[in-house]
């Protein structure tokens, strides 16, 4: 058959593409995840390593750790959203107390929790590691490779052997300029890998003009914060700022949003904070006292290879996503599907969500 034969077909098909489903967890952290001081967290929480949420910290989903612990201490809970979730699954254990979930008192599971085992059936000896130590509440069901104890309300099924979730990565972050309109790069000219020199310089001195009123795409590959990712000088500053509309930064610098930084834009805007920093002590992106965000706010998405360290009351929608998490002191984050598709990350630079056919007619 041809294009021109008498007796052609054709079809029309609509079809929509977009960047990958790369965020699809309210927290991810790819080593561990800790939040204290009366947190709540809406949508899913993943760590590789373990989990520690304490002193009245709540999540409203499912708590998962691929290899290590789940900890909820002094009426920390997990509960279910919208009728979903509410589950915990663990997936190491502890080498001193020799646990794989632990609750203490006040704490409350509201679905199910599951100490899993690296595999099975496993050895002898898993059967006194991987347990659940509950001195609070699991309304659902408990199954471990160890012991169960405490007041569990749905069935108990101890020294039964589960394999333990995979580990996930971070998605990757691939800069395209064409991806977005009109981005700022900052410094000399880039050398082979994209980095310039006085690129951080350069752009403290554009926030400087803009305190007030920052918008655009900004990427700052910076010399001194590659040669020195957790130097005093590798640092941006963005503490006092106001984000005013869509907002992007891509940088290999550490960032610092300290003391009222806030958000004034409208509630249809995303902000995108990427920090391609290793660092851990300190941390690659800190955010402390009142980081404030409207509720209806902008999707937010904080991705950082490093540790993104969060105190003192700042609320989001959006995701965290991060090498490691730490957040103390009142930090609420809500899982915003908006971000769930973001530019410039994952495998590849857009993928086909749908498609339809189109009636000839």
């Amino acid at each position: 058959p041809t294009k021109a034969a008498a007796n052609v077909v054709e079809r029309r098909i609509r079809t929509t593409y977009g960047p990958e489903r790369a965020f699809q967890f309210a927290l991810f952290s790819e080593s561990g995840l800790e939040v204290k001081n009366n947190g709540e967290t809406v949508g899913n929480v993943f760590a590789n390593g373990s989990v520690v949420l304490t002193n009245n910290s709540g999540v409203r989903g499912s708590v998962i750790s691929a290899t290590g612990t789940v900890q909820l201490d002094n009426n920390a809970t997990v509960r279910k959203d919208d009728g979903e979730g509410g589950d915990v699954r663990s997936g190491g254990f502890d080498l001193g107390g020799l646990w794989g979930v632990q609750m203490q008192g006040g704490s409350v599971v509201e679905g199910s929790a599951s100490a899993r085992a690296e595999q099975c059936p496993g050895g002898v000896a898993d059967d006194s590691r991987y347990n659940i130590s509950n001195a609070g509440v699991i309304q659902g069901n408990a199954i471990a490779r160890g012991n169960i104890n405490g007041n569990v309300q749905g069935s108990k099924t101890p020294f039964s052997c589960v394999e333990r979730e995979a580990t996930r990565q971070l998605p990757e972050y691939h800069y395209d300029p064409s991806l977005y309109p009109n981005p700022l790069e900052y410094g000399s000219a880039p050398d082979a890998e994209g980095v310039r020199t006085g690129a951080r310089t350069a752009f403290q001195t554009w926030v400087a003009g803009h305190q007030s009123s920052m918008t655009g795409t900004h990427r700052v590959m910076d010399e001194g914060c590659r040669n020195a990712p957790s130097g005093s000088t590798s640092v941006l500053e963005l503490g006092g700022t106001t984000i005013t509309g869509d907002f992007t930064l891509v940088t290999n610098c550490r960032i610092d949003f300290s003391n009222n930084s806030s958000y004034a834009g409208s509630p249809d805007g995303y902000v995108t904070i990427v920090s391609l920093n290793p660092s851990t002590s300190p941390a690659a992106v800190d955010i402390k006292n009142n980081f404030e965000i409207p509720n209806p706010g902008p999707a937010i998405l904080m991705y950082s290879t490093g540790l993104i360290q969060v105190k003192n009351n700042p609320d989001a929608n959006g995701a965290v996503f991060a090498g490691s998490i730490s957040f103390k002191n009142n930090m609420d984050v809500t899982y915003d599907p908006r971000v769930e598709r973001t530019v410039g990350f994952g495998s590849k630079r857009y993928e086909r969500i749908s498609w339809e056919e189109i009636p000839a007619s």
